[in-house]
């Protein structure tokens, strides 16, 4: 249909028959048993809407973690009073939904209770049309305490639930479908949230709604593909109803035409979109999607209507018997790609914290790093729907877990009713997303039941035993892949990461590992090199936050790592410990608590390059590498590679370059020199190759250029034994390598390298030039050396943002000129720029 005739008839769809009114305003809160009511931010919750009214201290500062226990304990009242009209009330249906309920919930409109809630992740409606009266209404909401509720069902059980990470006495989180992290993890604190944490609306209507609405791709063509529309329409009276769909603002309309009676229906048909282009991760090609407009029809009137985004693509993981194992890959449009990514966490203990455009920098700096896929974490929460329409945007896969992490959950049939609303709940709204790749079932409670000794720690008899892993194959090899089978059957469903623990050496060759002997066992960052799995979906190594976010929660009488709030900043109970012996064993001790932290991330970076490195040389062994972690929930020591505020680690500058379409990976420790490149570029490339080695003075000893022609999405090797061979003429401590890459375009990869640790480096005194221009919010940084500069960190002291390149190092004799941009121009003008290297680390 012509793209004008297409706005004709959007123009003519006027008669709508569902209102929806969100209920966001005019909201009030109380603990049960106060008396004032004081003002409440819906979405929401308790801790927020206290922090607000000055009631609590900041739960992030310094120790104020320990004294804000007491507010999970208490039940607490939420309540909001609206207008509604007599026009209104006589249309046919009014549904009062709710989006998200944190957690145990009773909800009264007009004092009758409408619904009774025990699901965070489940959205709730209830029909309320006889409790509605003209004028105004009040809805209340008592949350009750997610603590004493489960009390007494745990105390039933007869043991404890091996909940490492819930930090209290009383494993409880189990039981709760609640966002697991809330009760602590090893990185995060226990913030153990109650409220409206997602929109409230009312929604009124006469004959019919949709209530959800999706376009998911069924089949790829040579020239466009087929998808299957599937709407669920609730009616109210009988009749025939037409479902219009536009693709494209009119490219492809259908139209389909069913019979209904009263009740709730699934209305599924297949569409041909002939010509369509595919959607693609980033680098890959354009992630092209196509406006949706759903128009519900009934007696020649459009009734309801929706709009949305599609994307033509398929994603299936690939586990096929092959010559090495058993693969473990994901396919995107029948093409094997690698995937390169990070595992995400929430934003914020705070649910309500994140805005938009948070969520929009995280996807821009996901992009920044060269990333193509991100791993929802199970111990988190299901994203908001801007999340997943922001990776549909970027291009960037969505590895889904269920909400299930790190302990064995109960089965009764109650609490597998309730996990099959929710499962139910989230499929649907998020299968019309064309970058979610696939559903997993949980994290790490496989391996945890096989190898990480519960049994025996928590002294379970043989039926104890026995109960929880039926109900483990109950919840995970049952119900959770019959669901996803029904509801979503085009994606794929894994029901545990890992498939192997990284103690299973003999099974790295079939399946997805999360490999964590480099820290948890304190192996050298070397055993990356070697201990490589057909995907690599965790492993890390913590840092710091630099000094200046330390800043904004310690005074400086904590600035020590044994500090009591630097302590509780650091939630593993061996982290500052583990750090601090990794980086003794790689650079010289640091002068001071400043030197420290901007070691720690150095040392973080180096150790995941090594990793991303042998991940990515081993292709087509292994095909996918998701480091532990990309965010940050609160300011914390973690495995993180951008901290809380929003600032960039060492470690994702070095992701960025690690994670680069082309890569050279160099071994100069082994007995033969080589650089293997790797090409993750869909088209065949004509390179070339630079080698050279040099003094630490800026002496340049040997220079060796090759060219190259790169298949596309493959890998080279090239012998480097005249390097070898030239470098063992010098001092190895006063060496450094540097190996660049060129395209048709230019540089398209440059690293520098060494043939010692950092400690043993016979460094020179740096002498960097700093020129700076300053335009507006933007300024450029150009520097300068005569010598060698490593690992070099700027920072302009009390600005925030992220420069363009950070923590590099400076080669001699070639300016480098950084940019840092900023939403206005700083109100008391550009501070000095602060500049600290390696050498400075050690060196007053």
């Amino acid at each position: 249909m012509p793209h004008t005739n297409y706005q004709q008839q959007m123009a003519s769809a006027a008669t709508i028959r569902v209102e929806r009114t969100p209920l966001l305003q005019n909201w009030a809160f109380r603990k049960a048993g106060d008396t004032d009511w004081l003002p409440a931010q819906v979405p929401g919750n308790n801790f927020s809407d206290l922090l607000r009214q000055g009631l609590i201290p900041d739960p992030f500062y310094r120790t104020n973690e320990k004294e804000l226990q007491w507010i999970e304990k208490e039940d607490w009242v939420y309540q909001t009073t609206f207008e509604i009209d007599d026009r209104r009330l006589d249309l046919d249906q009014h549904l009062m939904v709710f989006h998200g309920l944190d957690t145990y919930a009773d909800v009264f409109l007009n004092g009758q209770l409408i619904l009774t809630a025990q699901n965070m992740f489940l959205g709730y409606e209830a029909e309320v049309g006889p409790m509605l009266r003209p004028g105004a209404n009040e809805l209340r909401i008592r949350f009750r305490s997610p603590i004493r509720e489960v009390q007494a069902k745990a105390e039933a059980v007869g043991f404890t639930y091996p909940a490492g990470n819930d930090h209290a006495e009383e494993k409880l989180s189990v039981f709760t479908r609640k966002a697991p992290y809330h009760y602590g993890w090893d990185w995060g604190p226990r913030f153990v949230t109650s409220g409206v944490w997602r929109p409230v609306e009312l929604i009124s209507f006469d004959t019919a709604r949709m209530k959800t609405a999706n376009l998911v791709t069924q089949s790829l063509t040579e020239t466009g593909g087929v998808a299957r529309a599937e709407v669920t329409v609730a009616a109210t009276i009988a009749g025939a109803y037409t479902l219009a769909l536009n693709v494209g603002q009119g490219r492809w309309v259908f139209e389909h035409t069913v019979q209904l009676q009263p009740g709730e229906h699934t209305i599924a048909f297949d569409v041909a979109l002939q010509g369509a282009d595919y959607w693609w991760p980033r680098s890959w090609g354009a992630p092209v999607l196509y406006d949706l407009n759903w128009q519900l029809k009934h007696a020649d009137e459009t009734i309801d209507q929706k709009t949305g985004r599609f994307g033509l693509c398929t994603i299936q993981l690939i586990r096929e018997a092959d010559e090495e194992g058993c693969s473990f890959h994901l396919e995107v449009n029948g093409q094997a790609l690698f995937a390169k990514g990070a595992n995400y966490i929430p934003q914020d203990s705070f649910l309500d914290r994140p805005t938009e455009a948070h969520y929009r920098q995280v996807f821009e700096d996901m992009a920044a790093a060269n990333m193509n896929m991100v791993r929802i974490w199970g111990g988190g929460i299901y994203e908001s729907d801007l999340f997943y329409d922001l990776a549909d945007e970027y291009g960037i896969m969505v590895w889904q877990d269920f909400m299930f992490a790190c302990t064995m959950y109960p089965g009764d049939p109650d609490f597998l009713d309730n996990i099959r609303a929710e499962a139910i709940y989230n499929i649907h709204r998020l299968k019309g997303h064309p970058s979610l790749a696939l559903w997993c079932g949980n994290n790490e409670i496989a391996v945890g039941w096989q190898h990480w000794g519960w049994q025996k720690e928590y002294g379970y008899n043989e039926a104890d035993c026995k109960l929880m892993a039926d109900d483990y194959e109950r919840l995970f090899e049952a119900v959770l892949p019959e669901l996803v089978a029904e509801h979503d059957p085009t994606r794929n469903y894994l029901p545990s990461s890992p498939v192997y623990d990284y103690s299973d050496h003999d099974n790295y060759d079939k399946g997805d590992v999360h490999y964590w002997g480099v820290w948890h066992e304190e192996a050298p960052f070397s055993t990356y090199k070697w201990a490589v799995p057909r995907f690599m979906s965790e492993y890390g190594f913590q840092s710091f936050p630099l000094l200046d976010s330390v800043r904004r929660y310690a005074e400086p009488e904590d600035w020590s790592i044994e500090s009591p709030v630097m302590q509780l900043h650091q939630k593993h109970p061996r982290g500052n410990g583990i750090i601090r012996k990794y980086l003794l064993q790689h650079y010289r001790e640091p002068k001071d608590f400043e030197t420290f932290l901007y070691l720690s991330q150095l040392l973080q970076a180096e150790g995941i390059r090594i990793a991303i490195e042998a991940h990515r040389k081993a292709k087509p062994f292994c095909m996918g590498t998701l480091y532990w972690q990309l965010n940050d929930c609160w300011p914390v020591a973690s495995w993180s590679g951008i901290d809380y505020y929003g600032q960039w680690k060492a470690l994702h500058y070095a992701v960025r370059q690690a994670f680069s379409p082309l890569l050279v990976v160099l071994e100069t420790d082994e007995e033969d020199w080589s650089a293997t490149i790797v090409s993750d570029e869909p088209e065949d490339k004509r390179l070339r190759l630079s080698t050279g080695l040099y003094r630490l003075s800026g002496e340049r000893l040997w220079l060796e250029e090759k060219s190259l022609n790169m298949p596309a999405n493959g890998k080279a090797l090239v012998g480097l034994e005249e390097l070898k061979t030239a470098a063992a003429d010098y001092d190895a401590a006063d060496l450094w390598i540097r190996v660049q890459l060129s395209d048709s375009e230019g540089v398209a990869y440059d690293q520098t390298a060494y043939l010692v640790p950092a400690r043993d480096l016979h460094l020179p005194v740096p002498k960097v030039k700093v020129s700076t221009e300053a335009n507006g919010a933007q300024l450029s940084v150009t520097l300068q050396s005569s010598v060698l500069v490593m690992g070099l960190y700027l920072s302009l002291e009390g600005l925030p943002g992220n420069f363009s390149d950070n923590f590099f190092d400076l080669c001699p004799g070639e300016p480098k000129t950084l940019e840092l941009t900023l939403s206005e121009p700083p109100e008391q003008g550009w501070p000095p720029v602060r500049l600290l290297s390696v050498y400075d680390s050690y060196t007053e």
